[in-house]
Formats: structure tokens, sequence, C-alpha cells
């Protein structure tokens, strides 16, 4: 293992948790204003060993890893007064984003002039994942469901491909529109970006093409652009219809590909509409994009949209190994702050994966570190808390060569024969470009 290798990475650790920065964003929030026993720092490493390494359910399961950690006898109340305080969500965001600044590591990448999408500099998935809050809550987060969840919270996500991470993440009442939180159309330049049928709107895509940004969703089963495509005999008499009079008379075994305009679009863009029968779901699959048909094939665009599975996989992960879940409390500051715990202690475990991979050169699953990494996470985290700067990198060091023996993928061919590989991508230790 090379130490210059290891070094990189221990470095990013380090920086991510830094007691004199996480101390000093605390102050700087008006989160802490004297450092006593439960300093923004301790609070901090305490939270995401917890959440990373042991079922989280109550406050009192992060007090007593509090306790452990340190050696400390703090009691509930004057740690639940910690927790409760207006500014503990917003810090926790803040260190989210230390987290994203610091442990990036790219995973994968095309092969420059043998694969497509090698044109675009990043490509992105966004979605969303919402789950319950408590009902008391239901003023601060509505929910979209009000019988079943009256009070939700949904995060919206924008997901680095390449990176195998989230490059933003927001926290939003489930009720708000999924359309707002949809990344900047001039940060997209260059880029591609995947999303579902809740956050399309014709006004981005416009904005989108203006900036030279890619991008393919899917639409929503209801939409009725109008047809205009007149490249070929077979679709002429479609042309210049509404897409709902026409599906009546496709073939359900065909993927069919149309030009359309929208309506309501007063710029009268023109897209690129791929319509598919889903034979499980019995109903047309409908996905709209601008990348070109001299590039990219229809069942190429489909492919493509696989990809967005990725970001599902993620969110599973969260859910099932890093205690995203409903908290039993009715602090709106305690509910955000958890949640973003959760999230820095699933980003921890996928940062562990992509290092084992680059560093020993295999193919990691990221779902197998996120169960394995629970052995080895806790050493790692008591020589941060003691500030043992030779022994972390000698723990370091062996919770990579354990993940490297025991979170490799299974089936590393069949990805790419029909998984995530199939259409180029490869582990960024083949030597390949962004």
């Amino acid at each position: 293992m090379k130490q210059e290798n290891i070094s990189m990475f221990l470095d990013q650790m380090r920086k991510v948790f830094c007691e004199r920065k996480l101390n000093a964003l605390g102050k700087s929030l008006g989160y802490a204003k004297r450092e006593r026993k439960i300093t923004p720092a301790r609070l901090v490493l305490a939270g995401i060993k917890a959440f990373s390494c042991s079922k989280v359910e109550t406050i009192a399961d992060v007090q007593r890893a509090f306790n452990a950690m340190f050696n400390e006898g703090v009691a509930y109340k004057p740690f639940h007064n910690q927790l409760a305080k207006a500014k503990f969500g917003e810090f926790m965001r803040e260190v989210t984003n230390l987290v994203f600044e610091h442990i990036m590591v790219q995973t994968l990448g095309f092969n420059n002039g043998k694969n497509m999408l090698a044109e675009f500099n990043s490509i992105y998935i966004q979605d969303g994942t919402s789950f319950g809050v408590k009902d008391s809550l239901r003023e601060v987060f509505p929910g979209r469901f009000t019988t079943i969840k009256p009070a939700a919270v949904e995060l919206h996500v924008t997901y680095d491909l390449c990176h195998e991470m989230p490059v933003a993440i927001s926290l939003t009442p489930d009720k708000d529109s999924e359309k707002a939180e949809l990344p900047e159309a001039k940060d997209l330049c260059h880029c591609l970006i995947l999303a579902d049928c809740g956050y399309p709107n014709t006004e981005y895509f416009t904005e989108l093409q203006l900036n030279k940004g890619s991008y393919l969703m899917r639409m929503n089963k209801a939409i009725n652009p109008f047809i205009i495509d007149r490249r070929k005999r077979e679709i002429k008499k479609h042309t210049e219809r509404p897409l709902k009079r026409v599906k009546q008379n496709l073939s359900k075994k065909k993927v069919h590909d149309f030009d359309v305009v929208f309506r309501d679009d007063k710029t009268n863009t023109t897209h690129r509409l791929i319509v598919r029968w889903n034979n499980e779901k019995k109903e047309y699959m409908h996905l709209i994009t601008n990348l070109p048909r001299e590039r990219y094939t229809a069942e190429a665009i489909l492919d493509i949209y696989r990809l967005r599975w990725q970001i599902e996989l993620a969110f599973k992960e969260w859910k099932s190994y890093a205690n995203l879940h409903a908290f039993d409390t009715s602090n709106e500051s305690i509910v955000e702050g958890f949640i973003w715990f959760a999230i820095i202690a699933a980003l921890i475990k996928r940062f562990m994966a992509h290092t084992t991979q680059v560093v020993k050169k295999v193919e990691t699953s990221t779902r197998k570190v996120a169960m394995c990494v629970i052995h080895v996470l806790p050493e790692i985290f008591k020589c941060l808390a003691k500030k043992r700067r030779g022994a972390l990198e000698k723990v370091f060091c062996t919770a990579i060569e354990y993940l490297s023996r025991n979170a490799l993928r299974a089936h590393p061919k069949r990805d790419r024969e029909k998984g995530r590989l199939k259409i180029g991508l490869e582990p960024v230790f083949h030597g390949l470009k962004n």
C-alpha cells in the first residue's frame, strides 16, 4: 500500500474532523459560544460514530456514544439541551457541506474517444427521498399525504455519477415543489443531468440548451406534446398531432423516437421524446432529452437512463445502514441535525469504499462496505478523538486491507454486461479519463 496514497486520504479525513475548524464553525454560527464538555467538534465525532456503527433510535443513544468516546459522564438533560438549540440543525448542515468539500474521490470514468459519454465534464443524477417525522411537526414539515404522513421531509439530492457521491443536498418539507431544487442551468455547461418525473419543466430544458447543458429526464405519463417529426415515412402520419392521439396506434413492441414541442413553451423549443411500453406497469414510459440521434440511439438513451438507479441504491444505503429514519422528537432542530448525522455517516462509509477501491485497485461494493465498515470505523474514530496521529494511520491501513478482502463486488463481469458499467463506465484505477 503506497504511503503517499494513504496520507492523501487520511488528510482528507483529518480536514473533515479538524477540531479547531469544527469548533470555529460552531462559534461563527452562534451554536456554541463557550467550549465546555460538549464542544461542537466532540459532538460531531461522537454523533457520526453512533450513526455509522450502531443503531440510533433515541437521543440517549447518541448521549451514550458521546460519554463512551470521551470518557465523560454527561447526563441526558444537558446533552439534550445542547441538541435542542435552534442552531443545531444549521450547524450540522454546514458540517455536511464541509464533508462534500473534502472527501470526494473519483471512482468511475470513461475511456475518452471510445465512449459517447466521455464528451461530458460531469454526469449528474437528481432525485429525492422522503420519510415521515413526528406528527406534531406538521406545521414545520407538512407532508404531501396528510392522512398517511401529515408531517414529512424530503431530501433533494444532486448526485455525481463518476464520484458516486452527492455534491449537493437540500432538506425541505415533503410538500414543497421538487422543481425548485434542480441545480442552476448555468452550472451545467457541458454536463448531463438525469432526473425522474417530479423534476422536469420545459423552461428548465430551454435554459439547459442555452447553457450548453444536456438532459435526460422521465416525464409524467399525462404529458401531451405535439409530435413534429418528419424524419421517416413510417411516422409521417404522426406529425403535428398530440401524443395522446398517437399513442393508441403505437406498437408496444417498439421503442419510438419523436421530435416534439410543448404547447406551454413560448420559445417553441424542439425536444426529443423516447416512448416505450412498460409491460410490467402496463403503461408507456416517456423520456425527454436533447441528446442528438447521430450519437445516441433510442436504445442507448434507455441504457443511459438506467444509470439513474444508482441514486436509488444510495438512498437505500442511507436508510438501511446509516440510520436515516424518523426520530421520536418534536424538536425540529434535532430532527434536522440527526438527518445530517445520518447523511454524513453514509458519506463516510462511501469514502471508505472509494478509498479502498483506488488504493487497493479492487472493485468494491458500497453496500458491502456499509455493512462491513462498522467493524473498523470505531478504532478510526477513537484515534481521531484522542488525536493519535501515528495510530490513526495504522488502523486506517488495517481498515483498507479488511475492506479489500471482505467488501468486493460480487459480479464485476455482469456489471459490464448489463449493469452500471454497460455503457462504458470503468473504475478509475484503469487509468481512464474523468
